[in-house]
């Protein structure tokens, strides 16, 4: 509960939090320790002492690990701002019809890596655990690669000739997705690690001058 003073007293009074206001405090604690500790190390007790209530208490907000790992999820999509980004390049494309830039999604991706590498880290973390065909983010890692990969599919891009068939900008996605993921795991686990540097190195790699000229 948070506290406020009485203006007659000048004692503390406590407020209970609202069901919402708990909820995202359970969130962000559960984001944070599974993102150190994977769910499977994860465990609903240090989640619950964490935010200072009782694993029962807790309980009444979520029914059990499993739904808070799927809270934890929901909240990852809303606050990616590379999905945004893609779904705002897909409706930018179906209402102009504008190519759309490729580029853009890994530049988008790098930046929220640097700005939040608490999200990088537990979506890495999940990513390699739900490998797992028992874990239970397993199939919402692969129904999401399923939609990157139709969506990617389904947009025109300003790229180069050879991208513009869809099996070939897809593949040139993935490629492109699986490097940036190794380079986000060299920068959580190294120091002293660039990671906007080595990602200007893949750019050159990938995206060579002068067949990227007026794409980049």
């Amino acid at each position: 509960m948070a506290a406020a003073a009485s203006p007659d007293t000048g004692r503390a009074i406590r407020r209970r939090k609202s069901g919402d206001e708990r909820r995202q405090e359970i969130i962000r604690e559960a984001t944070k320790v599974i993102a150190e500790r994977g769910f499977y190390g994860a465990s609903l007790q240090e989640i619950a002492d964490g935010i200072g209530i009782t694993q029962a208490g807790m309980l009444r907000h979520v029914k059990n690990k499993n739904e808070l790992l799927l809270l934890v999820l929901g909240q990852f999509e809303s606050d990616n701002p590379t999905q945004a980004c893609l779904e705002a390049m897909f409706s930018d494309y179906r209402e102009t019809g504008r190519p759309q830039s490729f580029p853009a999604i890994y530049r988008t991706s790098v930046k929220q890596a640097l700005d939040n590498p608490r999200l990088t880290q537990l979506y890495l973390v999940l990513r390699a655990e739900a490998m797992d065909p028992r874990h239970p983010a397993h199939d919402y890692f692969a129904q999401r690669g399923l939609r990157g990969r139709d969506n990617v599919a389904n947009i025109e891009w300003n790229v180069p000739e050879r991208y513009r068939d869809p099996k070939a900008i897809v593949d040139l996605y993935l490629t492109m997705g699986s490097a940036l993921d190794g380079l986000q795991m060299r920068w959580l686990g190294e120091n002293d690690f660039d990671l906007e540097q080595h990602w200007k190195v893949c750019e050159d790699f990938f995206y060579p001058l002068p067949e990227w000229e007026g794409c980049r």
